[in-house]
């Protein structure tokens, strides 16, 4: 395998594409990936550290509206990152079906400024 095919190979598994369909849009077949597999074995170990790299840049990336001060991404942020504090969930379950409450606080209105009640109510009804 040439170096120019292992480098697009490991871009697009930066980019989260499969090994299977890094090896098939890098034209590396399967029998070269094995024999290449078995003479360079550290590729294993930057594969695993390659996958991350989607994660670590939508992190970066919404880590960098927080910090321009983008009001919604920080709602979303702060309801998945503190659920406990900043999404209220109620289940209730029944025997035909499920019914989920939602109440989140809506920071994004001018009520959160104020001592109005700023929380939304959502109903769910699950089959």
């Amino acid at each position: 395998m040439s170096g120019d095919k292992v480098s697009q190979f490991k871009e697009s598994i930066s980019r989260g594409l499969t090994i299977k369909e890094s090896l098939a849009f890098s034209g590396i077949s399967y029998r070269a990936w094995r024999t290449y597999k078995k003479y360079n074995p550290c590729i294993l170990e930057d594969i695993e550290v390659l996958k991350h790299l989607p994660s670590v840049k939508a992190k970066f990336t919404v880590t960098d509206e927080i910090k321009r001060g983008n009001v919604a991404v920080s709602q979303w942020w702060l309801e998945r990152k503190n659920a406990n504090e900043f999404c209220l969930k109620t289940i209730n379950e029944n025997k035909n079906d499920t019914t989920i409450n939602i109440q989140m606080a809506d920071f994004s209105s001018e009520k959160a400024s104020s001592k109005e009640d700023t929380t939304k109510e959502e109903e769910i009804h699950v089959s």
